[in-house]
């Protein structure tokens, strides 16, 4: 049997196990808000992360292209963290920090699709489970760098290469 064609065998529990996973990640990170001092703070935890937002801070203030594309091309820090441009001239830090966490989300979701599909139950829930207990997955949805940005958008890339390469060729898709 494919790793495609088993992924549906496992459907039931493995729907229950992401889904009290998924509200416990929630879960713990609004402990993780509530125990660290002011929002701000928390925010700021990243590395380079007041010379991020103060950069954000001038993109927002510019009021032509020019004043923009001066900013972005400035090399004072880099600019990986444009993405979090929306949700921050939306509700700041808390916006990044709230689209950070649905990110989170949605990387435990692929990586779970990923493990499952490719692996078996049992190792995708100990991958989601080793992922969530690194210190770097717990805050850095409350910091502002990158990796929360990356790391689920990788995952998931990932878990769309492996479905590609599995449907293209029978050798891979016959590997496992």
């Amino acid at each position: 049997m494919t790793p495609l064609a088993n992924q549906s065998t496992s459907a039931a529990g493995s729907d229950h196990f992401l889904l009290w996973l998924s509200g416990a990640v929630v879960a713990a990170h609004l402990a993780i808000v509530g125990l660290l001092p002011g929002l701000t703070e928390r925010f700021q935890l990243g590395d380079r992360a007041w010379d991020r937002s103060a950069k954000l801070d001038e993109l927002l203030a510019q009021t032509n292209l020019d004043g923009v594309l001066a900013i972005l091309f400035r090399f004072d820090a880099p600019g990986d963290y444009i993405l979090f441009l929306p949700a921050y001239a939306l509700a700041g830090p808390a916006g990044v920090i709230a689209q950070n966490v649905l990110l989170l989300l949605v990387g435990l979701y692929y990586l779970h699709l990923l493990c499952e599909t490719w692996f078996s139950t049992a190792i995708a829930r100990l991958a989601c489970i080793t992922w969530l207990l690194l210190p770097a997955t717990t805050f850095h949805p409350h910091a502002f760098v990158s990796e929360a940005i990356c790391n689920p958008l990788l995952i998931a890339a990932t878990w769309y290469a492996a479905r590609m390469l599995a449907g293209e060729r029978a050798e891979l898709r016959d590997a496992v």
